[in-house]
């Protein structure tokens, strides 16, 4: 599931405006509480991390940060989970480039991207987890 999953966001970023990908991300410019994941949660959140990250490896196509927080946010959030997607810079790290990054985390368990410290958060999408408006 999460290989088809991350096809179908390659081509969702490939050929739609980030406004567009942005307004099914959540709530712009809000996180989700830093606590501990409920009992409950965690085996979900691991197993969707695992399968993103070993699907990742075995896709044709590029599947970086980007299309594994997209996929990471959708199956989270299908889960009930609440996250915060992050989008950052790396500043100027080779010539006068920025890095861009993506990252996704359920209460203190970073899913996909790791933590991002070596980034500057640009952006946050934090779920409302209600079925009505995803």
């Amino acid at each position: 599931m999460a290989y088809a999953r991350l096809g179908l966001a390659t081509l969702s970023i490939q050929r739609r405006p980030f406004t567009h990908i942005a307004e099914r991300l959540g709530v712009a410019q809000h996180i989700t509480p830093v606590a501990p994941l409920l009992a409950a949660q965690k085996w979900p959140a691991r197993r969707i991390a695992w399968c993103i990250r070993t699907a990742a490896k075995y896709t044709p196509w590029t599947s970086n940060c980007f299309p594994q927080a997209l996929v990471a946010q959708r199956l989270l959030c299908k889960a009930g989970i609440p996250c915060t997607v992050y989008f950052g810079v790396q500043p100027k790290v080779m010539n006068d480039l920025d890095v861009a990054h993506a990252w996704v985390r359920a209460g203190k368990f970073y899913v996909v991207g790791g933590d991002g410290h070596a980034y500057v958060t640009v952006a946050t999408f934090a779920t409302n987890n209600d079925p009505n408006e995803q």
